[in-house]
């Protein structure tokens, strides 16, 4: 057994005054870790995250009402979206948008962005680590204890930051919200120009088919009467140019309708297939009874751009104020502990010296960035002013001249080629009265085709430049009131 020999008094009072200076050392290393701590966890306590809108809320309500659809974000897709609906015997542009928006990639690549930041809204609301530095260094004896120095600290101005940046976060999470709604607005009013496009390029050439069925049949008669004596060659020969001018004009529109299904393809995400479907008719058109300032007060203040813009310039403003603190980037506080036969532990503070860089260039950039970003809005604003305007001038004064020309001139013209058909064929006029007659017609036709599609881009384009159908819709409800 160990023989245990007794301490002198003067011995055993130096033990235990350095026992109580060791618990001592100990509580006060333990208060200077746990006390930064709490005080850091204290500070991580902010607002929620920001959550994404009723993306629904800004789909046409055909759309809503009768095909589900849902905005949400999935895998990425092969060059042919599968096809989840069962076919039906004519293609609505209802039914055209819900594929354009569930299958579009510019959606989901807008919605992936808000992922994105969501994830940068997280990364500002958690706490920085704190950095532990151990270091051990070993005396001349080799039978000496070593010399051990353990420190941990905490960069102190991210704890003072912290509520700017997650403020920031959230601003640019609250921009990808509004980015999302301005692809989605782009993504419906994209495929309504195209469908619309179709329809009446299938109306023109419908138009021309029956122009050419026609022209056919008086090249047929006018050779039956040049057998006969009755008529001109020169007569037969104008019959004979009109028809092959009419097919030229035919190839040239079936050109142009090929391509048309090809680009109404690739937006709903068939781009390799055929696309040869049957359209719908076409939707009425009724002129806005929304005065144009209640237009352009819904289009500053809904429009998704102007959103975007409005938070970015809420992110620039918190990173402004931010620059102010970067005077203070670097400052650490925290404890220092050294262990040289027994621990002494004391606070630690580390604090940049300001001899070169003070932040006068993080702060003359963030007010930079601001500045432009105000412009920035000024031009946006402006813009949005510009297209409400040039659409609602465009989209009232299209559907006055399509109802003149739908029920006035194409009537009028309808008469005319009328009798001088029915005058060509009894010999009472020549050839040449009946074409004009008949051209006139056809152009009248046309007319009619290409101002009932500029009448419905204008409605589409007024839409878009107030924010997107849901803004519309809005619009519209709120001038019907009484």
């Amino acid at each position: 057994m160990r023989r245990r020999h007794a301490l002198s008094p003067r011995h055993r009072r130096a033990y235990k005054q350095g026992k109580h200076s060791m618990r001592s050392n100990h509580r006060s290393f333990n208060l200077l870790i746990w006390l930064p701590t709490l005080w850091l966890m204290a500070g991580g306590c902010h607002a929620p995250m920001p959550q994404p809108p009723n993306y629904a809320d800004a789909l046409p309500a055909d759309v809503t009402d009768q095909i589900a659809v849902r905005v949400e974000e999935h895998a990425p897709e092969p060059i042919d979206a599968p096809d989840d609906a069962p076919p039906a015997e004519t293609f609505t542009l209802g039914q055209a948008i819900r594929r354009a928006v569930l299958h579009d990639p510019r959606l989901q690549a807008a919605l992936a962005h808000v992922r994105s930041a969501q994830a940068d809204a997280l990364q500002a609301r958690l706490l920085t680590n704190p950095i532990l530095t151990v270091s051990v260094r070993m005396r001349e004896a080799a039978s000496a204890s070593p010399i051990i120095d353990a420190a941990i600290a905490q960069d102190i101005v991210s704890l003072l930051t912290q509520p700017r940046k997650v403020s920031a976060a959230d601003n640019r999470l609250r921009g990808a919200m509004a980015d999302v709604l301005a692809t989605l607005a782009d993504v419906i009013a994209d495929t309504q120009e195209a469908y619309v496009t179709l329809q009446a390029l299938t109306d023109q050439l419908a138009a021309l088919e029956e122009r050419h069925a026609l022209a056919k049949r008086l090249v047929d008669l006018g050779e039956a009467r040049l057998k006969a004596g009755e008529a001109a060659r020169l007569d037969v020969i104008a019959l004979q140019t009109q028809l092959l001018t009419l097919n030229v004009d035919l190839a040239e529109r079936r050109q142009d309708m090929t391509d048309a299904r090809l680009t109404l393809a690739r937006l709903i995400g068939e781009p390799s297939k055929s696309g040869d479907w049957r359209l719908s008719a076409w939707q009425s058109l009724e002129p806005t009874r929304a005065t144009e300032q209640a237009w352009l007060v819904h289009a500053l203040t809904n429009r998704p751009e102007v959103r975007t813009k409005t938070w970015e310039l809420a992110a620039l403003g918190d990173e402004v104020a931010l620059s102010r603190l970067a005077l203070l980037e670097g400052t650490e506080v925290g404890a220092q502990s050294e262990y040289d036969q027994g621990w002494s532990v004391g606070p630690e503070l580390a604090v940049p010296l300001p001899l070169f860089d003070w932040g006068q260039a993080k702060r003359a950039k963030a007010s930079a960035e601001l500045d432009a970003a105000r412009h920035q809005m000024t031009l946006l604003q402006r813009q949005v002013v510009q297209d409400v305007r040039t659409q609602y001038s465009a989209y009232n004064a299209t559907l006055r001249t399509l109802t003149m020309a739908r029920d006035e001139l194409l009537p009028l013209q309808e008469r005319r080629a009328g009798q001088a058909e029915t005058s060509y064929k009894a010999g009472e006029t020549d050839v040449a009265n009946l074409l004009l007659a008949e051209e006139d017609l056809l152009d009248a036709r046309v007319k009619v085709v290409d101002l009932r599609k500029k009448a419905a881009l204008a409605r589409v384009k007024l839409a878009r430049a107030a924010g997107g159908v849901g803004v519309m819709t809005r619009v519209e409800q709120e001038a019907n009131k009484p």
